[in-house]
């Protein structure tokens, strides 16, 4: 590595170069952070109330999808005619277990294949 130096860089740094008090420096630092928590936080409660108009807005529509989707889940595979053996195999008979067995072997599987 040489010693040897630009002139023109050197002559750059000069003129960049700029005397400031400790006390200066540090209040100019001190501003800028405090205009920098200011923003965050102004930014941080619009996305809040974005988010909140949001939800307020999807309330509703996602709560009646909830709900059907659950009716729908519920409905029995096989229809039976006596209620008391209709109760007992509720669980077993409607739409949902065949699902959850599905879910639960390519669960399985993809243990076997990525453990």
């Amino acid at each position: 590595m040489t010693d040897d130096r630009d002139p023109k860089l050197q002559a750059l740094f000069a003129e960049a170069e700029e005397d400031l008090s400790a006390g200066d420096f540090t209040a100019n630092v001190m501003n800028d952070v405090a205009g920098l928590k200011r923003r965050a936080l102004i930014l941080r409660l619009c996305a809040g109330l974005a988010l909140v108009a949001c939800a307020w807005l999807l309330a509703m529509p996602l709560q009646d999808a909830a709900s059907h989707l659950s009716q729908g889940l519920m409905t029995p595979l096989i229809g039976l005619e006596n209620p008391l053996l209709a109760q007992l195999l509720l669980p077993l008979n409607n739409v949902a277990f065949p699902i959850a067995l599905a879910l639960l072997g390519l669960r399985f599987i993809r243990r076997r294949l990525f453990s």
